[in-house]
């Protein structure tokens, strides 16, 4: 994002704005769509240019490289096994139980923190009314 004539504080604004919304409506993911969403709708210009200068590892992705022969397995299993470790640590009873509880109460209490927040944003009931 670069400065456009002073929109920036606006599109800062109307991007909570639609991310209250969302949460709300339970889409807790697409970021990126909350921010095009402001972006356009102030008439900020944007473009989709885009230079990857930090290389990532998506296993999915990954695996169509891989069956397309665009990647080869041998030189990936290091990243595969490193995101398993990631993503699926091993756990004890008592840490899997503490985690799924701790989740919940979290979920909750953002819930109750958002609704608090939307209500004292001026923009929410203009927009989504």
């Amino acid at each position: 994002m670069k400065r456009q004539n002073g929109l920036e504080g606006d599109f800062f604004e109307l991007w909570q704005t639609i991310s209250y919304f969302f949460e709300m409506q339970g889409i807790y993911h697409g970021e990126g769509y909350a921010m095009g969403l402001a972006a356009a709708r102030i008439g900020m210009t944007f473009d989709f240019c885009r230079e990857d200068k930090f290389p990532f590892f998506k296993d999915n992705i990954e695996r169509v490289r891989i069956k397309n022969g665009q990647s080869n397995l041998e030189d990936t299993q290091i990243y595969f096994d490193i995101h398993k470790q990631i993503e699926y640590p091993q756990r004890s009873l008592w840490e899997k139980i503490n985690n799924k509880l701790s989740k919940q109460v979290v979920f909750y209490y953002r819930l109750f923190r958002l609704r608090i927040f939307i209500k004292k944003d001026p923009n929410y009931y203009k927009i989504f009314g």
